[in-house]
Order: structure tokens, then sequence, then C-alpha cells
């Protein structure tokens, strides 16, 4: 086996600015990692990709292997399956309409709150919260045979 653990854009082992970071882009980031396997010297089986993720990257990584053939299996653990109910409770309305209202290139703090207990503030700009209404995971998973 080979392991390529992917580090979205603006996380701490990566370059970028997560603010600016959406589903979109990290979706692409996804294919791009897909992409940098295939082009891999190590003897790798390019053909059997396989995604784990997490919460957000379940969502991302559904959506990501339904768009590249190259990618046979996923393991989506706490993915949100439609995001605007599932991060309601960790972001708010009130931070919805914030993140909506934000100018295109703009950022914006805003507090993740699980259960009324504050646990971080997470900077995030306009198109994460476009994406949230855009970008839903539920049509891409009918295509998966669930094992």
């Amino acid at each position: 086996y080979c392991v390529l653990q992917l580090e979205f854009r603006g996380q701490p082992a990566s370059d970028g600015d997560y603010g600016m970071s959406s589903f979109s882009t990290q979706i692409s980031d996804v294919l791009a990692a897909v992409k940098y396997i295939q082009k891999m010297k190590d003897p790798v089986n390019r053909d059997s990709i396989g995604l784990i993720g997490f919460s957000q990257g379940g969502l991302v990584g559904s959506i990501a292997a339904s768009m590249d053939p190259r990618i046979q299996s996923i393991v989506m653990w706490s993915a949100p399956a439609f995001p605007p109910h599932d991060y309601e409770g960790l972001i708010t309305k009130e931070g919805f309409l914030q993140g909506l209202a934000l100018p295109e290139g703009e950022t914006a703090e805003f507090p993740i709150i699980v259960g009324g207990v504050f646990y971080f503030n997470v900077q995030l700009g306009r198109q994460f919260f476009v994406d949230m209404f855009t970008v839903t995971p539920l049509p891409y998973l009918q295509n998966y045979r669930i094992h």
C-alpha cells in the first residue's frame, strides 16, 4: 500500500490561505492528488486508488470519487450529507448570513460551536458558504455500491 495524506490548502502542512478554501477548492485538491499519484514513479498500483475522508473530507472525497474513475473506492467517516443542515450547528444561521454577505475575496472569522461549547475560530470566505448550498454529495452517492 502507498498512502498519501492530503492537507487541503491553508492547512498546517500546506501552503495557501484556508480562508479561501471551499468544498470546490478541496475537491480540486483531491483531484490534483490523484493526478500526482498517477505520475509517481514508485511501484504504486495506479489502478486501485481509494480515499478515506472524515467529516468534510468524506463529503469532498465522495464528490471527487464520482468525478474521477481512477478512484475505485471511498470510505466516508461521519461525512455531512446535507451541508446547510449539518453545518448549522457549527456555524449558526447568523454565521451563514454573514458569510454569504462577504465581498468576493474577503474572509471573516467564524466561531465553531458544538453543543453550545465554543471550540475555535476559523477564517472562511464567501465561496465556502456558497458551496454550502450548491455542493452536496447526495446526488453522487446514488452511483456507489455500498459494502
